[in-house]
């Protein structure tokens, strides 16, 4: 008995001088935690087809619905403050300025609401439908309609004060170039206006319909098309300086092109977010997602956050094209994601808002597996 004890005593003590030999370490420190990816969490339910982005201001999130509604509610917990109810479905964004929200309808309507209670303050009727986002710049009001109007109203009062008559449909959102307004219409042409009376400056032919929002870059204008073209123009006399025709199969463009470190990013319908040089008009890098992507991409820090038919958020690199991270949502998304601090806000197709937090590390993948 006592030399079986010497014995497992001698093990013992031989096996601490291998653990000991060999830097073996019962309380060894655990391996570092994988970075933690991005997290979602529902913000707001409309219930209803939703293919137009929200607008966020002072905290607030405005979402306009297909069912004729417009939701405010909080950012930080999702809390309605107030709902309206219009006669005919919405299609585009809001706009807000001036303590106002203002939306367009099917019917034809603009709508003029307070936007701390939702009241409605005054109601325009443009006598044909709107399908764009209204801009609203020093006190006024420019909304495009279906007739290829672009009708400026006096936002306090809802009181028209000139109009511009394009050759068909505008559902673009008129862009600003100093004293000058620029829109791309249903006719194939880039519109340039007077800002102070609708006073026509020029047009401009493109390579076919446009519906996406023009971009300016410095003294350049770039306006996306139907026909699959991305197209560059000088904004003093509308001569043409490039078109980029690398959209696969001429997919049509419903995104607006947007501009991050000298790239145009655009994303297609074929599925694909396009980086073009902008000054050349080359194109630099394509990403692959796996759906229609109809929303105008979001970009940060060298970062571009687009979102696709396939029910996810995608963040690239804007200098490689390179995935960063992403995040699936689930449904389809048609509207563009827009920015907050820390993160992002997604509407599907459904009219279900979810707020991403970005992950802890740009190389924390994703939520989903595929």
């Amino acid at each position: 008995m006592r030399d079986a004890g010497f014995h497992r005593l001698a093990l013992i003590a031989t096996a601490c001088l291998l653990g000991a030999a060999c830097g073996c370490r019962k309380d060894a420190a655990p391996a570092p935690a994988a970075p933690a990816g991005p997290v979602g969490r529902v913000l707001y339910r409309a219930d209803a087809p939703t293919d137009a982005p929200p607008v966020i201001a002072g905290g607030v999130v405005y979402l306009a619905d297909g069912h004729g509604r417009v939701h405010a509610f909080d950012l930080a917990d999702g809390r309605q403050a107030w709902r309206y109810e219009a006669n005919a479905a919405m299609a585009a964004a809001p706009a807000v300025g001036g303590g106002r929200v203002y939306v367009g309808d099917l019917d034809g309507v603009v709508h003029a609401l307070d936007a701390a209670s939702g009241e409605k303050l005054w109601t325009f009727d443009t006598e044909a439908p709107i399908h764009a986002t209204p801009r609203w710049v020093d006190g006024r009001l420019l909304a495009p309609n279906d007739d290829g109007a672009v009708v400026c109203l006096d936002g306090r009062d809802g009181r028209r004060l000139w109009a511009y008559q394009g050759g068909d449909r505008i559902y673009a959102t008129p862009t600003l170039a100093g004293d000058v307004a620029l829109v791309c219409g249903c006719d194939s042409r880039l519109h340039a206006f007077d800002l102070a009376d609708g006073r026509p400056r020029r047009t401009i032919e493109l390579g076919g319909y446009a519906v996406a929002n023009p971009l300016v870059v410095g003294g350049a204008v770039v306006a996306a098309t139907l026909a699959g073209t991305v197209e560059a123009f000088t904004l003093t006399d509308g001569r043409a300086l490039w078109t980029y025709d690398g959209i696969a199969g001429g997919a049509e463009v419903f995104a607006s092109p947007v501009l991050a470190d000298g790239r145009i990013i655009v994303g297609a319908r074929d599925g694909a977010v396009h980086a073009i040089d902008a000054a050349t008009g080359r194109g630099a890098w394509t990403f692959a997602t796996g759906d229609a992507i109809d929303g105008t991409a979001a970009v940060r820090d060298g970062r571009a956050y687009v979102t696709s038919g396939d029910g996810r958020l995608y963040v690239l690199d804007v200098r490689t094209g390179r995935e960063l991270w992403r995040y699936a949502v689930g449904d389809a998304i048609t509207a563009g994601a827009v920015l907050v601090d820390g993160g992002a806000v997604v509407v599907d197709a459904t009219g279900t808002v979810v707020r991403i937090d970005e992950p802890t590390s740009m190389n924390a993948g994703s939520n989903d597996d595929e």
